[in-house]
């Protein structure tokens, strides 16, 4: 129900609605993007982990020569950096998702003060509206009962 006096307001909460879907969406994507990075983040562990237990095993059947030793080194901290930069990754990821909830909170915010406020004009907008026709209601009402008491009076004098 838009009355006149709320029409630019209709259009503020159009705008902030719009606003507020645009953040919910960002969010949804930002939970996304966390999502993926902790399926890799577990990944890279499971291959570490199963990285580990295979040369090990390795280890324990045959003597490892230097070059091999280094090459097993050598991976193992690259794959550590990978892990770490992915933990990285990850913890970015939580502090856009916690980003992307705090701007939607203050968009449901700002979408609820626009509603509340127009809420409150078409409520006043009512109120100006009952007290009208109350007093118009009084007035007629007063008028009737001025000419009654009129009528009467003519009435008596004959």
């Amino acid at each position: 129900m838009t009355h006149p006096d709320t029409r630019a307001l209709q259009v503020l909460l159009e705008r902030e609605e719009a606003t507020r879907d645009q953040a919910a969406a960002e969010l949804g994507r930002a939970r996304e993007h966390l999502r993926q990075a902790e399926v890799r983040s577990g990944m890279l562990e499971d291959y570490r982990r199963d990285f580990v237990t295979r040369w090990s095993e390795h280890f324990r059947r045959e003597a490892a020569t230097p070059q091999l030793l280094q090459h097993h080194h050598s991976f193992s901290a690259r794959l550590n950096d990978a892990q770490a930069q992915q933990k990285m990754l990850v913890g970015r990821s939580e502090a856009s998702v916690q980003r992307c909830q705090a701007t939607l909170v203050q968009s449901e915010m700002r979408v609820a003060a626009v509603r509340k406020l127009i809420e409150r004009r078409i409520a006043d907008h009512d109120r100006l509206q009952q007290r009208r026709e109350q007093k118009l209601n009084d007035e007629f009402a007063q008028r009737a009962g001025w000419l009654n008491s009129r009528t009467d009076t003519v009435f008596a004098r004959d």
